[in-house]
């Protein structure tokens, strides 16, 4: 088992033309020497890839989502409704060549971002869009083994243009099937909604305006700059997913799968 995951990644994953962030050894959190909020939207330097890859080289590799790529994720704990799941998905988006496991039978199917794509969550089957990320090279925290790649292909063997795209029009066609079936006349729609998570950093604002200017003017633009990140950062949690498009339920989100997964989705 490689114990560099980044030193030994990193280099080939970016010159294929991903976008990569830095994840906290051994677990699913982002790294703050490159993190996932800020590379969703642009890739990083390449001077700043070799430098992390020479400073913090034990490190995971994750792939940020929502601009250069985006992110299904198959959770559930039955094999078969996964199986199931994929076909879906790929009959809508493609079949795609990177198919990447962490704990079995969950999987996650990786497409190139035609557009921004923002995240979509249901039980047990998600849409990673901009402000997440997908670990790709590192350990899986609950099985201890490493992430595995399961048609042959991974991000440091495949350059991105050879991914299908996909844009929010496939996201939505594909979850409001899954919502469909999930919760019958329950559901009603997708709706654009802004995350929760975001509530602390609005109702801290004008403190944290007050404070990042009395920085500026007494330690300078330098330090008041990192003090504002910094804030962001503690403000809003790891795992925030920002603007979504949110399910509309009558009653509680819950599912409990039919048993007949053959004819699951089917018309």
């Amino acid at each position: 088992m490689a114990d560099n995951h980044f030193a030994t990644y990193a280099r080939q994953v970016f010159d294929n033309g991903y976008s990569i962030n830095t994840v906290v050894r051994g677990r699913k959190d982002s790294h703050p020497e490159l993190p996932r909020d800020r590379y969703c939207w642009m890739r990083p330097r390449l001077e700043d890839v070799e430098r992390v890859m020479k400073t913090h080289g034990d490190c995971g590799l994750g792939l940020p989502t929502g601009r250069f790529v985006v992110v299904i994720d198959i959770d559930t704990e039955c094999e078969r409704l996964n199986e199931r799941l994929l076909r879906i998905v790929e009959s809508i988006c493609g079949g795609t060549p990177l198919l990447r496991q962490g704990r079995p039978p969950r999987f996650s199917a990786i497409y190139a971002a035609r557009e921004p794509v923002l995240s979509i969550r249901l039980p047990q089957v998600d849409v990673l869009g901009l402000m997440t990320s997908c670990n790709a090279y590192g350990v899986h925290p609950d099985t201890g083994e490493e992430y595995k790649w399961l048609r042959g292909h991974a991000p440091h063997t495949l350059p991105l243009s050879n991914l299908p795209q996909i844009g929010n029009r496939e996201t939505l066609a594909f979850m409001d099937l899954v919502a469909r079936e999930m919760f019958r006349d329950r559901f009603s729609g997708f709706e654009l909604k802004l995350d929760d998570n975001f509530l602390p950093l609005v109702l801290a604002s004008r403190s944290v305006l007050l404070a990042q200017f009395a920085s500026r003017v007494v330690f300078g633009k330098k330090y008041a700059r990192r003090r504002a990140q910094r804030e962001i950062y503690q403000s809003i949690r790891s795992g925030c997913w920002g603007l979504t498009f949110a399910p509309r339920i009558d009653g509680p989100i819950q599912w409990t799968p039919d048993s007949n997964i053959d004819g699951w989705g089917q018309e």
